[in-house]
């Protein structure tokens, strides 16, 4: 077992770290830890598909921002169709919510052909944007993909 941390955010003395490990068979489980200034606490499983209940193979979160309302982190997952889809998450708290949907743009895949994942955000209170990449299927060319919550 593996794990791979990737992106940490820190607001005031409190930081959130995030990434995934790779399990039994290589599945890669989203991951996330944090410090309130007395040290690192366990790693948690993160839910990062939206719908699901229980954790998610082949999720992976690549990137958090954190601000004094709580953390958005953003990556990608696995569908069940077999694409790769972005995803953002949000905590508060010391909790993880539910993931959401993150709107693709008309030409991206869908299926088996979706190619899509979210690198990066930034919060500024409680408004965060996130870009990324996917894949425009009949143009045959990646594209950025930008997405903003307020």
């Amino acid at each position: 077992m593996d794990t791979e941390l990737l992106s940490v955010s820190c607001w005031l003395v409190s930081c959130v770290a995030l990434g995934s490990y790779t399990a039994a068979r290589d599945h890669q489980t989203a991951v996330a830890t944090s410090d309130n200034g007395s040290g690192w606490q366990r790693v948690v499983n993160v839910v990062a598909a939206p719908g699901r209940k229980r954790r998610q193979p082949d999720a992976t979160l690549e990137s958090v921002s954190c601000t004094a309302v709580g953390c958005t982190a953003v990556g990608g997952y696995q569908t069940k169709a077999g694409g790769d889809a972005p995803v953002a998450v949000t905590e508060s708290g010391g909790r993880w919510d539910q993931p959401v949907r993150v709107r693709l743009p008309g030409d991206a895949g869908t299926g088996r052909k979706l190619r899509a994942a979210l690198r990066s955000v930034t919060c500024l209170d409680r408004r965060c944007t996130a870009v990324g990449v996917y894949y425009a299927v009949a143009a045959k060319v990646l594209r950025a993909l930008e997405s903003t919550r307020r």
